[in-house]
C-alpha cells in the first residue's frame, strides 16, 4: 500500500510542492500484505486507490479505480518493464484474476519462481499498478479518460441469486466458493 500511494503522491510532492510534500505517506504502512498481511486486497491496489479518493472527484474515484483494478485482474504481471531497473528478470508471470493479494500470490507462487523473483514481484507488480493508475489518472485530467469496465457475467449470474445492498462486490466469486449454479 505504501508504495503504490507513495509512488504518486511524492511524485506530486516534487512536481507540485504542497499540499502533498507533507502528507504523512506513513499512514499506508498498514497495508502491507494485504492489510498487515492477512491478504486480502492487493496493497498497492490499496495505496492507489487511496491516493485517487485524494486527487479526483467522489463522483470518478469509482470508475478510475475499477479501471486498474480490472486491468491488474486481467494483465500478465509483473511486467518485464522494471527487469532491468531490478536485475531480477521475470521469468514467472501470471494474470493475477482477483484483486486479492492472497489469490494473486498464490497463483505467482505455483509457478515456482527462484527465491530472488519472489522478493522482487511485489515491489514489480506496485510499480506497474502505479505507472497504470497514473496512465489513467493523466487520462482523466486530459479529457480522455473513457471507462472500459463492466461487471463480468460470473458476478452477474452471482447477483441474480444475491441481490441487494449486501451482495457488495465486482469480482469473480466462483474461485472461493464455486459454481452452485451447476448441480
Amino acid at each position: 500500500m505504501f508504495g503504490g500511494f507513495n509512488a504518486i503522491i511524492s511524485q506530486l510532492a516534487e512536481i507540485i510542492g504542497e499540499p502533498f510534500k507533507s502528507f504523512p505517506v506513513e499512514t499506508t504502512w498498514y497495508g502491507l500484505g494485504g492489510v498487515s498481511k492477512w491478504g486480502t486486497i492487493c496493497g498497492a491496489l490499496n495505496g492507489i486507490s487511496f491516493a485517487t479518493n485524494l486527487l479526483v472527484p467522489q463522483k470518478d474515484v469509482e470508475a478510475i479505480c475499477n479501471e486498474v483494478i480490472e486491468w491488474h485482474n486481467t494483465t500478465l504481471l509483473p511486467s518485464t518493464a522494471l527487469d532491468n531497473y531490478t536485475g531480477v528478470p521475470s521469468k514467472v508471470r501470471v494474470v493475477p484474476g482477483s484483486p486479492l493479494c492472497h489469490i494473486s500470490r498464490s497463483k505467482f507462487e505455483a509457478g515456482k519462481p527462484s527465491q530472488a523473483e519472489i522478493a522482487e514481484r511485489c515491489s514489480k507488480l506496485t510499480g506497474d499498478i502505479a505507472a497504470k493508475t497514473v496512465e489513467v489518472l493523466n487520462a482523466y485530467y486530459s479529457g480522455k479518460f473513457v471507462p472500459t469496465f463492466n461487471v463480468s457475467d460470473e458476478v452477474i449470474n452471482c447477483k441474480r441469486c444475491h441481490p441487494g445492498p449486501r451482495s457488495y462486490g465486482m469480482m469473480d466469486c466462483t474461485p472461493c466458493h464455486g459454481d452452485h449454479t451447476k448441480k
